[in-house]
């Protein structure tokens, strides 16, 4: 097998991660949002997925919660979403358990879900 120039491989690497990222913003809302899910629609193994996060210090897994953590916090401030109750914001992002999601959140944030809804928001 011929390998890539060194320089050549790193920007293949960035591409790569970058599409991986963007599959996964993409398919954030389903709750079976999984590694070998997106291996198979970008034709890459998991373990390569896997490596690809690595080599920037996060895993799969980190980078969705992540991605779901901060669209949730978006949805929560956005006026056009204030009709939405806290759990179908959760489910909408792709959690499946309001109670892990209120619990992660916290975490991530340091304050409640309806902490941030209760922040007065510009229209």
């Amino acid at each position: 097998m011929r390998r890539l120039p060194r320089k050549t491989a790193g920007w293949l690497a960035v591409a790569r991660l970058a599409a991986v990222k963007a599959d996964i913003n993409d398919n954030l809302s389903y709750g079976d949002l999984t590694l070998p899910a997106v291996a198979a629609r970008l034709r890459l193994t998991p373990r390569h997925i896997q490596r690809l996060f690595e080599s920037v210090g996060s895993t799969f897994s980190e980078f969705v919660l992540g991605q779901r953590l901060a669209r949730a916090h978006h949805l929560l401030t956005d006026p056009r979403h204030s009709g939405s109750t806290i759990g179908t914001i959760a489910f909408e992002v792709g959690f499946g358990d309001l109670s892990y999601f209120n619990r992660t959140f916290r975490r991530h944030y340091g304050v409640t879900p309806s902490d941030i809804r209760a922040v007065p928001r510009r229209s």
